[in-house]
């Protein structure tokens, strides 16, 4: 027997709209009059499909950092304190046009979802958060076994939990007690 009964109720704009306003971020009409065609099996097939890997981040308006310049992605460059704090910004603006541009598979609003469950927060580096976000995508709708191991050794979360100054004589345990 399955653990949820299938759905047979009616599939018009009103479900289609309930649906994709819970799993996508842009659902304007033409998304939802795609998703009545589609039906609603083939909608949570679109919603499941794979989605494509996003370009890296560009620098949109920052002009000085000494590694990347203007519309040049920074991701695997070197850094300085410097010019994080654009990096940063940057990523911020890229992370919400990938919200905003992919209304097609629920990755998105599920990368959100574990960002707000495995929180981190004062991080300065851009890449190291670029990096977790890219790790919460991948595993945005797969194996949860997984994507535990993977942010359990991401720097992202090493740094946010003080794993990085471990010692053997003195552990540090905010991760065993997160």
């Amino acid at each position: 027997m399955p653990l949820l009964s299938p759905y047979t109720g009616s599939w018009t704009f009103d479900e289609a709209a309930h649906l994709l306003r819970r799993t996508v971020f842009d659902h304007g009409k033409i998304r939802i009059e795609q998703a009545i065609d589609e039906g609603l099996q083939g909608s949570i097939n679109t919603l499941f499909s794979d989605a494509e890997i996003p370009d890296p981040p560009i620098h949109f308006r920052f002009e000085e950092d000494p590694h990347a310049g203007l519309g040049e992605s920074w991701v695997g460059k070197p850094s300085d304190p410097e010019s994080n704090y654009d990096r940063n910004r940057s990523l911020w603006s890229w992370w919400m046009l990938q919200m905003s541009q992919n209304n097609q598979t629920i990755h998105e609003k599920m990368t959100l979802f574990w960002h707000n469950h495995f929180a981190i927060a004062d991080i300065r580096y851009a890449e190291v958060r670029w990096i977790y976000l890219n790790i919460l995508r991948q595993f945005s709708i797969g194996d949860f076994r997984e994507l535990t191991k993977q942010i359990t050794v991401c720097r992202a979360m090493l740094i946010y939990l003080g794993g990085e100054a471990n010692q053997a004589s003195s552990p540090n345990e905010n991760y065993a007690r997160e």
